[in-house]
């Protein structure tokens, strides 16, 4: 008997969505466009997430870059050697030593991949802020605080 309701009631639903049966259309005009546009299984909310997810490792790389591109105007606006100016490199990769062993213990069986990919990002963007700000500042100890972090 449930086989069969469940049956009857699938073949009563219009196909394409159009205004027959049940006043299904009066219910999809009561969801939110929110809800509309980002139902996961939809086309439009999977591309926009892929968009995104890709994008999520441009912006880490384009800070990591950066500085290399500009040692000449660092050395010259911070008065440091090109010694001094490759200690930002090596902050950046000496927390990579340690979090290689940790860091998918820590997304994998504690944080989880949404939080953690939430707050690596916001220790990237944390890192980033005090690296401009001792940019800004010329402080050359909290830009090299700010590579660390944001290593």
């Amino acid at each position: 008997m449930e086989i069969t309701t469940e049956i009857e009631s699938e073949e009563n639903q219009p196909l394409l969505g159009s205004s027959i049966n049940n006043g299904l259309i009066n219910q999809q005009k009561k969801e939110s466009i929110w809800k509309q546009t980002f139902d996961p299984s939809k086309k439009f909310y999977r591309y926009f997430s892929l968009v995104f997810i890709c994008l999520l490792t441009t912006g880490p790389y384009f800070c990591y870059v950066l500085p290399g591109a500009l040692e000449k105007e660092f050395e010259h606006d911070l008065d440091i050697s090109t010694t001094k100016f490759t200690i930002f490199t090596s902050l950046y990769s000496w927390p990579n030593i340690i979090l290689c062993f940790f860091g998918g213990f820590l997304i994998d069986r504690v944080l989880g991949v949404r939080f953690g990919t939430i707050l690596f990002s916001c220790f990237v963007t944390i890192g980033q802020i005090m690296f401009a700000f001792g940019a800004y500042t010329k402080n050359i100890w909290l830009m090299y605080i700010g590579r660390f972090v944001f290593g």
